[in-house]
């Protein structure tokens, strides 16, 4: 062995002599801590219950106001958003109280304008307005040919008129559609239009 490898032996073998010295003083240290803290809390066990009750209470209590004051702020939302339906002119005014949202009919022609005018009466609001148009299975469109325009399927899909384009079915054409709930506008042929699907929000074909 030369003396170079002599010497770094010697000068590992002395760091694991004080590795081996500073493990034992922390086991040490370790145990006396673990001692310390069970005298503590055998000696105050009554008090440190108290103190955690206490916490647990207080939590409880803030986690109740909490789901308290959610409550009373969709209750809020619901009873604005109804007085806004009754001033466009709504009717069949549904509220859904555990999610704060309102629903009501107008007439299909004035569904426009009504958007527009709840727009402008939640333009200032602190809630979020998020509109949506449906089908009422009870109104017109049953005395109405799928090709009509103004015609509206089962899935809130209105035909807005005959194009001049042919389609791509046997002697059909394109029609105009548009979906009334996210507003995507695309053509289908008119022997599909009764069972048509948006393509951006119901998944339906291209």
């Amino acid at each position: 062995m030369s003396p170079e490898e002599r010497e770094r032996s010697y000068e590992h073998y002395k760091q694991w002599q004080i590795n081996k010295n500073r493990y034992k003083h922390e086991c040490v240290a370790y145990v006396l801590i673990v001692g310390v803290i069970a005298i503590f809390v055998l000696k105050h066990w009554k008090e440190l219950s108290i103190g955690f009750a206490t916490i647990i209470a207080v939590g409880c209590i803030y986690l109740l106001a909490m789901l308290i004051r959610k409550y009373i702020k969709i209750q809020q939302k619901a009873a604005e958003m109804k007085k806004i339906a009754e001033e466009v002119g709504g009717t069949d005014i549904v509220i859904d109280h555990e999610k704060g949202k309102v629903s009501f009919s107008v007439p299909a022609e004035n569904a426009d304008a009504v958007i527009n005018d709840i727009e402008k009466n939640m333009g200032n609001s602190k809630y979020k307005l998020k509109v949506s148009r449906v089908q009422n299975p009870n109104n017109e469109m049953k005395d109405k040919k799928t090709t009509d325009v103004g015609y509206v399927n089962k899935n809130s899909q209105r035909n807005n008129g005959k194009t001049e384009y042919k389609g791509t079915d046997n002697n059909q054409w394109f029609y105009s559609m548009e979906c009334l709930k996210c507003g995507h506008k695309y053509f289908a042929n008119g022997s599909d239009i009764k069972i048509r699907k948006c393509p951006n929000c119901q998944g339906g074909k291209p």
